[in-house]
């Protein structure tokens, strides 16, 4: 999802991603304090390897936590002595927390990077002293320190985690995000409200063609005199479509990694007084080593209220109805 943010970020539309850095910020809250309870329970049955061993195996799969080595985590969780423990996936958990917590940190940067500043310092201290677990090997103060919600104490990843949670809350409440017929929205007239719900009529209506996988979620918000909808088509990190209501005129941008689906999007509108700009090779260092992706924009206005953008013929496509 990150990976997605950027590039919506690098089409130059950052208005659009609050909702999506926020639910994925909210997401990640649970996963982290997950993750912690995960390394505390394993402490707890490496102490006592006689007891039942708790796996929190629903509360991790609702939170996201679904590779196979934290199955292991508190059932093989072992101690070797002089305060030290082996625990499988204790070295990935604790990335994934610390992954967590920027995920979490993203919404407030992005909406005041000057408030969220104390946040940022915080992380980097913890950061320079976190637990290495080199091997998946950690020791019970490193543990002990990191889950730590004792106030007035030493800082702590757990106290960290907590004041980010309240912080979302606020921005959320503040940001008056809702849902428009599934599409996650914010700061909206009355009248886009009605072009969300045609976008998503149309989208809705060839979903099922998607046979269950995943994308699709929907984004909007107002950018001055501008209606912004965004739509994660799929999980390919730069396939995504961004969408500009203005007045009589609809403009959608669409990236892809793709030469030949692209070219198959643009050709669904031939013949629909759409005008497209060339095809312009884009890159981005978050994609990996495919780091290039395909960009191209097209435009069409109205000439009456009521036809905003040409209707598709029966296809996925035709989700880019506003």
């Amino acid at each position: 999802m990150i990976a997605k943010v950027q590039i919506v970020e690098q089409l130059g539309e950052s208005e659009v991603l609050l909702p999506e850095l926020l639910a994925a910020g909210l997401q990640a809250n649970d996963r982290a304090k997950v993750g912690m309870t995960l390394l505390q329970e394993a402490i707890n049955h490496a102490r006592n390897p006689l007891s039942p061993p708790h796996s929190f195996e629903a509360e991790r799969r609702s939170a996201g936590l679904t590779e196979p080595i934290f199955d292991s985590t508190v059932k093989e969780a072992r101690a070797l002595g002089d305060g030290r423990f082996i625990i499988p996936g204790a070295e990935a958990l604790l990335d994934r927390i610390y992954a967590d917590i920027g995920a979490m940190m993203a919404p407030l940067l992005h909406a005041d990077a000057g408030k969220a500043e104390a946040f940022a310092r915080r992380l980097e201290v913890l950061r320079s002293r976190r637990a290495r677990a080199e091997g998946d090997v950690v020791t019970a103060p490193e543990i002990a320190s990191m889950t730590s919600a004792r106030m007035g104490g030493e800082d702590s990843e757990h106290l960290l985690i907590m004041d980010l949670h309240k912080a979302l809350n606020r921005l959320e409440a503040e940001a008056a995000v809702e849902s428009v017929a599934g599409a996650r929205v914010h700061r909206l007239a009355p009248a886009d409200k009605q072009r969300v719900e045609a976008f998503m009529r149309g989208l809705n209506r060839t979903r099922e063609l998607a046979f269950g996988h995943p994308g699709l979620g929907t984004t909007a918000t107002r950018s001055g005199a501008r209606l912004v909808i965004q739509n994660d088509i799929g999980m390919t990190e730069a396939h995504v479509i961004v969408i500009h209501v203005e007045d009589l005129t609809v403009t959608v941008t669409y990236t892809d990694i793709h030469r030949a689906r692209t070219k198959f999007f643009m050709g669904m509108f031939d013949g629909r007084d759409v005008h497209w700009s060339p095809l312009a090779e884009k890159s981005a260092q978050i994609l990996g080593e495919d780091s290039q992706f395909l960009l191209v924009t097209g435009r069409h206005t109205a000439n009456r209220k009521a036809h905003r953008w040409p209707r598709l013929p029966r296809c996925g496509c035709q989700a880019v109805h506003p």
